[in-house]
């Protein structure tokens, strides 16, 4: 399912909203019976928004929270009693590198089809001031309970569709960006929706075509080079965002249209907002094949550009071809 098409191409309307104040160390959270949303439905749909390149996971059929949405589903009239068993559930996660602050959950359409939201807010000092009555004096105070559009304090969320039997869902933890917290994950009852492995090799299949769509455009040494350049970097360790693999692979080479459909290869496969790390054992590594002849002549090359190499054999002798643009002497 493409959430990111979804998101971006309709207007995000926040049908029923509540939260609760989740504490640090404390057994149970607190809870209200009802937050009215007022004038400030943009602000958290922009939140949602937030949300879209988040990871992909999908719910454990054992999951406490998919079945509180599913009751939701079935009953809207069960949205507040069901937000404060899921606050409860929350809570019993809770551990000293969890910040006190606010569990949400919203449920939202989007072009007439309903998802829900669930956001953690933690509580960020910020400080306010007022003047005095005459104006001339500035008194600073704290405010210790407030919602910031820094993206640092929406510290989880989670944007779910449900299915028939299941849901997906779409995941940002600030705390482990390429993957999702013990926490967070035990809260939620979910899973990864593709493996590393899968992953890895999407981003394979999306590199080498759209090079091959534009290998007109692009200079020889870097197609015969492409497959090698992505294997290299998912043994680099880094984690794949797919802005700086973009600019990894292609750099100077890369133009509009090529980062245009990059994208577009990106959302078509449902990965686009994925960020893991590498699977090394993914990929085969490039062949160097080597050649030795009795005079004494090596001639060592990537099974990438094997294309550029040809031998031809007869009875008496072999005649080794190599096609290039330009050639050195070490």
């Amino acid at each position: 399912m493409d959430f990111n098409q979804e998101l971006k191409s309709n207007n995000i309307k926040i049908e029923h909203f509540i939260f609760h104040i989740v504490h640090q160390g404390e057994e149970k959270p607190y809870l209200l019976d009802e937050t009215p949303l007022g004038k400030y439905e943009s602000f958290f749909a922009e939140r949602i928004i937030e949300t879209i390149e988040g990871n992909r996971f999908k719910f454990l059929d054992s999951s406490l929270v998919m079945n509180f949405l599913y009751e939701i589903n079935n009953d809207i009239n069960s949205f507040v009693p069901i937000s404060k068993k899921m606050a409860e559930h929350f809570q019993s996660f809770q551990n000293d590198l969890i910040k006190p602050g606010v569990l949400i959950l919203m449920v939202i359409k989007i072009a007439k089809k309903r998802f829900f939201s669930i956001i953690k807010y933690d509580h960020e000092e910020v400080l306010a001031y007022k003047l005095d009555k005459k104006g001339s004096k500035a008194i600073l105070e704290e405010v210790s309970n407030s919602f910031t559009k820094s993206k640092d304090s929406l510290h989880k969320s989670a944007l779910i569709k449900l299915g028939n039997k299941s849901g997906e869902l779409l995941i940002i933890d600030k705390k482990v960006r390429s993957d999702i917290s013990v926490f967070f994950k035990g809260f939620l009852g979910v899973e990864r929706k593709y493996s590393p492995t899968e992953l890895t090799t999407r981003i394979e299949r999306i590199v080498l075509d759209v090079t091959k769509k534009y290998r007109n455009e692009l200079p020889q040494d870097f197609l015969r080079s492409i497959k090698k350049g992505v294997y290299d970097i998912s043994q680099s360790g880094i984690e794949f965002t797919h802005d700086a693999f973009y600019d990894k692979i292609f750099g100077i080479n890369g133009n509009e249209n090529i980062k245009k459909d990059y994208y577009k290869s990106l959302k078509k496969s449902d990965i686009f907002g994925e960020v893991f790390n590498f699977d090394k054992n993914a990929l085969r590594k490039p062949r160097k094949i080597k050649i030795s002849t009795a005079e004494g002549i090596q001639i060592s090359y990537d099974d990438s550009v094997k294309d550029r190499v040809s031998i031809k054999e007869d009875k008496t002798e072999s005649i080794i071809t190599i096609k290039t643009e330009k050639f050195f002497y070490d």
